[in-house]
């Protein structure tokens, strides 16, 4: 069980650990290279190491950073890829590297969002990552997203306390769910700013579970979910299948879009399987076969099967980042609202993406509403 972890979940990282010390002078950065701003709002307990920042261990409160993180020119990457540091000395003409730490109170947490309201039309983007994600992993993964995905919302990254460890599947587990509150505090901050127009939620793998239940927690608090929330995505959800059903009736109605990327090769999400006593995981499922089917076209949700679609490294749970087409889906139609239809043919013939559900067409604002309380029919 050991081995074939750490040859699933990729466990063999030869990245050093840490990697949050900002490069000493801005002269290193590459003249092409880009730069990503990014907002971290995190519960993990302060690490004495600035190269960390951030430990594994679970705190009491949320802490704010504002963070810049270079990105190599595009002559010297591949969208869909982090080039990881081989020191903590990076070499950004080759190496993602971070440019700048600055820690925030909650006024200048209010500052940030005002300042990039103006410049993404109120539109904020809450980043909620997996399992075995340190603190500066989070980062360059949200960063990495931002660049080569072209969405249009400010970037928010909550970041819960991962061991960052394969073995510690456990201890990530109970600190999702240490973290229900935490991240539901962060969006109830954005749903009442009133430079806040839209709320767009992308969560992976373990983080799709804490995501659920920290909107539970705000239906239990508000008697409903905002609507600025605007569009829930989920990428190879690690959630019980079960579970889920009974989380999505909690919501109640008037719900938003919750789009699924699921993929029946994923075999991080077989291991989690295993570990969680052989009930299917939700990002494994086949909605295109009964009962699930008919299940999710009775709800306000999309399926996006991409099992067909090459890329998320040995395991095939990366899929929502390492693939340059579902991340540009992810980003340019999924965030943004763009219009996504089973009838398009660019994603059914030439990339192999499924698309099922009760709300197979996606637009900003406008989506298909759930008036009616429903429990999945299986």
């Amino acid at each position: 069980m050991v081995l074939a972890l750490c040859l699933v979940m990729g466990a063999c990282s030869t990245r050093p650990p840490g990697l949050m010390t900002p490069l000493t002078s801005y002269a290193n950065v590459a003249s092409k290279a880009d730069k990503v701003n990014l907002m971290v709002v995190t519960n993990r307990k302060p690490s004495q190491n600035p190269a960390l920042l951030y430990s594994g261990v679970r705190g009491d409160e949320n802490h704010y950073n504002d963070i810049d993180v270079s990105i190599p020119p595009v002559e010297n990457r591949k969208a869909g890829r982090i080039q990881w540091p081989k020191n903590r000395q990076p070499n950004p003409e080759k190496e993602f590297a971070t440019l700048r730490v600055s820690s925030l109170d909650d006024a200048a947490f209010n500052k940030w969002i005002a300042e990039k309201s103006a410049k993404y039309d109120g539109n904020f983007l809450v980043f909620v990552h997996g399992f075995n994600t340190p603190y500066d992993g989070g980062v360059f993964l949200l960063a990495q997203i931002v660049h080569d995905s072209n969405m249009k919302d400010a970037p928010i990254l909550f970041s819960w306390p991962s061991r960052g460890k394969i073995l510690a599947y456990d201890y990530d587990r109970e600190s999702a769910t240490y973290s229900r509150a935490a991240l539901a505090d962060l969006l109830e901050k954005l749903i009442k700013n009133e430079n806040v127009q839209h709320v767009n939620i992308f969560a992976h793998s373990m983080g799709s579970w804490l995501t659920m239940e920290a909107l539970r927690t705000i239906k239990l608090q508000d008697g409903l979910i905002s609507p600025k929330i605007n569009n829930i995505i989920l990428a190879s959800p690690d959630i019980d299948i079960m579970v889920f059903k009974n989380q999505y009736y909690d919501l109640g109605t008037n719900l938003p879009t919750i789009s699924l990327l699921v993929s029946k090769n994923d075999e991080a999400l077989k291991m989690s399987r295993i570990i969680g006593g052989n009930i299917d995981r939700l990002g494994l499922v086949d909605f295109s076969r009964e009962p699930y089917k008919s299940a999710v076209n009775s709800v306000n949700m999309s399926v996006i099967d991409v099992t067909a679609v090459k890329g998320g490294g040995a395991s095939e749970h990366l899929k929502f980042s390492e693939s340059p087409e579902i991340v540009k889906l992810i980003g340019e139609d999924l965030i943004n609202g763009q219009k996504l239809s089973e009838s398009d043919a660019n994603l059914n013939d030439k990339l192999g993406i499924l698309i099922t559900g009760g709300a197979k067409e996606i637009v900003k604002g406008v989506g298909k509403v759930q008036k009616k309380r429903k429990r999945f029919s299986f």
